[in-house]
């Protein structure tokens, strides 16, 4: 059963991919490439925060854990913009 879910989530993740590509080709003769990537990180950061807040744990290093959100979340803005002006 596991082997069954695992291979679903595989291929949910995958067509989910595959498809984000024909929207942002779509969006990109509508929104420039800082506009469209605002938006999606905005609507991915309301969605995730309820689940965020309820596994926080109050023994957690905040000083480290900004620290690697802000490099991991640079990290990511700049690869996703240069792929937006690439499919633009």
């Amino acid at each position: 059963m596991k082997e069954h879910s695992a291979s679903f989530l595989l291929l949910l993740t995958s067509m989910i991919w595959g498809l984000s590509f024909v929207a942002q080709s779509v969006s990109s003769e509508i929104l420039g490439p800082f506009t469209f990537n605002t938006l999606r990180y905005l609507i991915g950061a309301v969605t995730i925060l309820p689940f965020a807040i309820s596994s926080m744990k109050k023994e957690m290093d905040w000083k480290k854990t900004i620290k690697g959100c802000l490099i991991c979340g640079a990290l990511l803005s700049a690869a996703s913009i240069m792929q937006q002006i690439g499919i633009a």
